[in-house]
């Protein structure tokens, strides 16, 4: 039944060219815009075949649980991390994330439970250069709380990624992780569109330097 299941999930993925992708044994849905899904399913079979999760930078993404296993994924979105997912990341087979409730002030945890590192799809970023411990430490110090445009899973996974990659400095990470944008007026002040931009930015930046870096 479980090989069955993979089947039919390979199926229904390769005939939508990557914008359907259904795994039975999670009970998620995820849609991909084309170019995300084929480009996904390169990378995860590149990934599968050369890669072992023991070793080195990985983002890891799953749908969200209070939307019932569906999720939304798309390059304009992932390019903003602004994708409708939970996203980790794991260094040398050590996992972390976010692990605040909305509204609470940001906290990077270690991730332990087998099964809820299943739950992720994970994608190699590159060798690692640093750990994370010293910098999760200062980030858990810095006080500030969730907010879905500046400061959500996707940005914290992402900048320490970029750090354990060594293409952040501690300063660079905690800054692009934490922008002290916590209330609607400040972010009013500093403008939507400089903050979204510079974030999209910074983050071409750091992903223009890992692809000839890494």
């Amino acid at each position: 039944m479980e090989t069955f299941g993979k089947i039919l999930c390979g199926i229904t993925s390769g005939l939508t060219l990557g914008i359907v992708n259904l795994d039975i044994e999670k009970e998620t849905v995820v849609i991909k815009d084309p170019v995300t899904g084929i480009s996904d399913l390169l990378k995860k079979g590149l990934d599968k075949g050369l890669r072992n999760k023991s070793e080195g930078v990985w983002i890891g993404t799953r749908p969200i649980d209070e939307l019932g296993g569906f999720g939304v994924s798309s390059a304009p979105l992932r390019f903003l991390n602004l994708d409708v997912m939970h996203q980790a990341v794991m260094v040398d087979g050590r996992v972390f994330s976010l692990a605040n409730d909305k509204g609470d002030t940001i906290k990077i945890k270690e991730v332990f439970s087998n099964k809820k590192i299943k739950k992720y799809e994970w994608k190699y970023r590159g060798k690692t250069k640093f750990d994370l411990d010293e910098i999760i430490e200062k980030a858990n110090d810095f006080q500030v709380d969730y907010n879905l445009t500046f400061a959500n899973c996707q940005d914290v996974s992402d900048a320490l990624s970029k750090y354990a990659l060594g293409i952040y400095s501690v300063q660079e990470c905690l800054f692009f992780i934490f922008p002290k944008v916590n209330k609607i007026q400040e972010a009013i002040i500093l403008g939507v569109f400089v903050g979204i931009g510079g974030k999209a930015l910074a983050r071409l930046g750091g992903d223009i330097k890992c692809a000839i870096d890494c």
